[in-house]
């Protein structure tokens, strides 16, 4: 079950930081990602630099023109503002879930909504239905729209589509955040064979690869 209290403190699970940082990936200088969003570090943007609670502003590193102040982060930079990051995204999600959902979730479950929040933001979290239907008590149903919701399949803020730039890896960021909701151990999860038709994949490989 979920340690709570860990996260209460602002704390990020090793497994949690991990999977954050495998999917964003490091980028020491301001760039673009391909939403076109200025982004720094491990995915922070102007959103997560907010210049308090010992967080940098974003305008350390950003003009108000539109251009880079030329400030680098090193990665142990950013290591250490990653919990301070992460701690409004796990608040987020905690609000919009029941006691009785958070408890029943497992701790891969909850950073999984963590990992998807911190990409994806909180209102299209919302707009998804995935926290009505953990609060409900249908985790099958949180497992498709995480997979499938077009709220959840964005970049930049726009919904990207089979032959746009991303697509690919947003889907299969999606299906690795859905699989700790379904059932994947009976080989027989139609969310997932559905998405390694739709990604032209083999579904072993999405078993094997995606999932490892």
């Amino acid at each position: 079950k979920m340690n709570k209290r860990y996260y209460a403190t602002g704390g990020v699970r090793p497994e949690l930081a991990k999977t954050i940082l495998g999917n964003e990936g490091f980028v020491g200088e301001v760039y673009s990602d391909l939403g076109g969003t200025p982004t720094i570090g491990y995915g922070f943007t102007k959103d997560a630099l907010t210049g308090k609670n010992g967080i940098p502003s974003w305008k350390e590193y950003w003009n108000a023109d539109g251009t880079s102040t030329g400030k680098k982060m090193s990665r142990e930079e950013a290591d250490e503002l990653l919990e301070k990051i992460i701690k409004p995204y796990t608040e987020q999600i905690n609000n919009y879930l029941s006691s009785e959902a958070i408890d029943n979730l497992s701790q891969e479950q909850y950073d999984s909504l963590v990992d998807l929040n911190y990409r994806n933001g909180i209102g299209n979290m919302k707009d998804s239905g995935v926290f009505k239907a953990i609060n409900d008590g249908n985790l099958s149903e949180a497992s498709k729209i995480i997979v499938g919701s077009p709220d959840l399949n964005k970049i930049g803020g726009k919904q990207v589509n089979p032959g746009d730039a991303g697509y690919n890896g947003i889907k299969a960021r999606n299906l690795r955040a859905s699989a700790p909701f379904s059932n994947l151990d009976s080989g027989v999860d139609p969310t997932v064979d559905n998405m390694a038709a739709e990604l032209g994949m083999p579904t072993s490989d999405v078993y094997n690869n995606l999932l490892a």
